[in-house]
């Protein structure tokens, strides 16, 4: 990788490139050192990616992970689809908003017309950034070829073309970019790697031995969500606006993540993560709509058809959580990781509204703030499942 050297970026627990090229923590401390409110004297600073996807223009993002000691990466085909699938449309939704209907058509042609220059560089060349920065990543933290895996997190904005030297911030950048010139624009591709955490109950792939230990770690371990808040606005793009959007609502601690509901109460899925219930004939229930497809659910979906699982692709409701046999979350490092208790929040207080006052005092008496799971067999199935489609749907980033 072509790399603008420091000498104190050594030892970092982060690698930062734009289009395969390594940035050092001072060029992006002094890029963003009106936007950063921590570490202001300090060069050697981490950036971690939520804090990237904060400083940087809005734009198209996706989280993927390695597996086998950082070899392979997971669904690697599927993030890259979504990558330009969300970038065409959060483009689309920058360049026409607030436009007249004639005015909106005529840009959209736009945008289509722009995609070689505007939408992310080609499936290859994403894999060539990252393999370089996964290098960089090694040498600079002495990780060899046994080491633990690594955490892929890839945006794909737009910058003014090097014949502009006027520099621009995340929303200053948006608005040029809605009445600018569209030709004046490039894609970038930011590629950042960390480690895969290791509190992650899935932080590496196991073996068929191994695997039925990392079940049992699990069934330690309890496991909490909140229901909390309200979903996206756009859930079909993986919109870095929404990493500062979610945070608003703050995981409280304790609590794995927060579920979030739709305008009718039903539950779509955690700030960074897809939700699912299992019901007591072991059908898996998770919405379809209003929520961000997970490359970890595409897993779920797949491995619930190869074995004949039914799947019913609807929002879960409270009455659903009432009488399932097991809930579970879903994420690029949790894999799949089983609820054991689902803390009602927001969800009781809504069924408490009621314009009856005995109705509503007889609502509270019978019903509990949270609601408990027992190891689900139907989850655990599943989760040695999806360890199995991961090895299976993984690219090689070597060769």
């Amino acid at each position: 990788m072509r790399s603008s050297t420091n000498t104190n970026d050594n030892n970092q627990h982060y690698v930062l490139s734009r289009n395969g090229i390594q940035l050092p923590w001072n060029v992006i401390h002094e890029k963003y050192k009106d936007t950063i409110s921590n570490n202001k004297n300090n060069s050697n600073s981490s950036l971690d990616a939520s804090t990237l996807l904060q400083l940087l223009p809005r734009g198209a993002y996706t989280t993927c992970r390695t597996i086998k000691n950082g070899s392979y990466i997971y669904q690697f085909d599927y993030h890259m689809d979504r990558l330009v699938v969300s970038s065409r449309s959060i483009l689309e939704n920058i360049i026409v908003s607030g436009r007249e209907k004639e005015e909106k058509e005529e840009d959209v042609s736009k945008v289509v017309e722009l995609d070689r220059e505007l939408i992310p560089c080609s499936t290859q060349q994403k894999l060539e950034y990252i393999r370089s920065t996964i290098d960089e990543f090694r040498t600079r933290n002495n990780v060899n070829s046994e080491g633990r895996d690594f955490r892929i997190t890839l945006l794909s904005t737009w910058e003014k073309k090097k014949d502009d030297d006027t520099k621009c911030q995340g929303g200053e950048e948006e608005e040029r970019l809605q009445s600018s010139n569209l030709n004046s624009f490039q894609s970038v591709l930011y590629c950042h790697v960390g480690y895969l955490p290791q509190s992650s109950s899935n932080s590496t792939i196991p073996t068929t031995q191994s695997s039925s230990s990392i079940g049992e770690e699990q069934k330690k371990k309890h496991i909490q969500v909140l229901i909390h808040g309200h979903g996206r606005q756009n859930a079909l793009a993986k919109d870095s606006k929404w990493v500062l959007d979610r945070k608003q609502l703050i995981t409280p601690n304790g609590y794995e993540e927060i579920i979030l509901l739709n305008d009718n109460n039903e539950l779509l899925e955690g700030t960074q993560t897809n939700f699912y219930v299992v019901t007591n004939t072991s059908t898996v229930i998770t919405a379809n709509e209003g929520i961000l497809f997970g490359s970890v659910r595409d897993s779920v979906l797949r491995v619930c058809d190869l074995h004949d699982m039914q799947v019913e692709l609807r929002p879960p409701t409270l009455e659903d959580l009432r009488y399932a046999s097991g809930v579970f979350i879903t994420s690029t490092s949790r894999l799949v990781m089983p609820v054991h208790e689902v803390v009602l929040g927001d969800l009781q207080s809504s069924s408490l509204d009621t314009d009856d006052d005995d109705q509503g005092k007889e609502e509270e008496e019978r019903l509990p703030t949270s609601y408990h799971y027992p190891n689900c067999a139907t989850t655990e199935n599943l989760r040695k499942w999806v360890l199995e489609d991961v090895e299976t749907h993984s690219t090689s980033i070597y060769n």
